[in-house]
């Protein structure tokens, strides 16, 4: 579907070769999902329903105050505990 050799498709799969952005993108559209989602950081942890809905409790706490300091603490709080991984 994508035009790759075998070879190719062989050696991304193993991680001997990396695709470019360009393939990355037509992965995404045949496959229908997001390009962010094929780019996202396997190693990070994955976050439990549970544990994303306690830190939503927790940004929602330090947003109820508007000050710099909240929002401050919020941003580190997300540097801290998501990291980008919902």
């Amino acid at each position: 579907m994508l035009g790759l050799s075998r070879a190719s498709v062989v050696n991304i799969e193993k991680g001997r070769q990396h695709p470019s952005l360009h393939i990355l993108w037509e992965i995404a559209t045949k496959l229908n999902i997001k390009l962010t989602d094929l780019l996202e950081n396997i190693d990070r942890p994955k976050r439990s329903q549970s544990e994303l809905k306690q830190i939503e409790k927790q940004i929602s706490a330090f947003l109820k105050d508007e000050s710099d300091q909240s929002k401050e603490k919020v941003a580190q709080f997300i540097k801290n505990n998501i990291s980008i991984n919902t």
